[in-house]
């Protein structure tokens, strides 16, 4: 991990895979993923879209959490669900979440030092993600590598490869197909899909697309 940069750390918990995701069942019964398509789980702060009381807030501290993240945003994290640092997202389960789910875990975004200089040059809202390539940090050691997503930029992440499709495409043409985890084994077969599948009219989408390095590290 040492030419990547961290892009933030989410908490994030497994999804259901559901029936039309692929039409090969390219996926396993349960999946990651960071963008908030996939993910009901991806998300803090309710006034930004986020689920606390999925990631296993209880409800006595659903008010509290709230004011947290009002009085913590741009400080510990940004807009709309990503933390700065490991130690931000586990401060956070330990003041708000007392149960720790079995499966809730911090994943860690990081893009190659290259690629994460040539979005900080992108016009582009610059919000949580963003704020956070700019500190220009290697990711926490210790994280094990779950594979790379493909997923869409602007304001901060958005659409994951999975929401158009591109994961069929991807097999039809390549023979690629994500992990157990329901990611690609190496950069160089994300970065295949996104410059002869995502980038060729007429899938090109107005997004901005990279191949997001998935880090994951344990809670407990």
């Amino acid at each position: 991990m040492t030419d990547m940069i961290a892009g933030g750390y989410f908490l994030i918990r497994p999804e259901e895979v559901v029936d039309n995701l692929s039409r090969y069942d390219l996926l396993l019964h349960t999946h990651f993923s960071i963008s908030s398509c996939q993910s009901s789980s991806s998300g803090i702060a309710e006034w930004a879209g986020g689920n606390p009381e999925i990631l296993g807030v209880p409800t006595e501290k659903l008010e509290i959490a709230s004011q947290w993240s009002q009085s913590e945003h741009d400080k510990a994290f940004g807009y709309p669900n990503v933390f700065y640092t490991l130690q931000n997202a586990k401060d956070y389960v330990e003041q708000f979440i007392p149960d720790i789910p079995d499966d809730l875990v911090v994943l860690c975004i990081a893009l190659l030092q290259r690629t994460a200089k040539e979005v900080l040059n992108e016009d582009v809202c610059k919000y949580g993600v963003y704020q956070t390539l700019e500190r220009m940090q290697q990711p926490v050691e210790r994280g094990k590598i779950l594979g790379y997503e493909i997923l869409s930029f602007d304001y901060g992440i958005g659409h994951t490869w999975l929401c158009y499709g591109f994961h069929d495409v991807a097999y039809e043409k390549y023979n690629i197909k994500p992990n157990a985890h329901g990611f690609l084994a190496n950069e160089s077969d994300a970065q295949l899909v996104i410059d002869s599948i995502i980038r060729i009219p007429p899938n090109t989408k107005d997004e901005l697309w990279y191949p997001w390095q998935i880090i994951q590290y344990e809670i407990k």
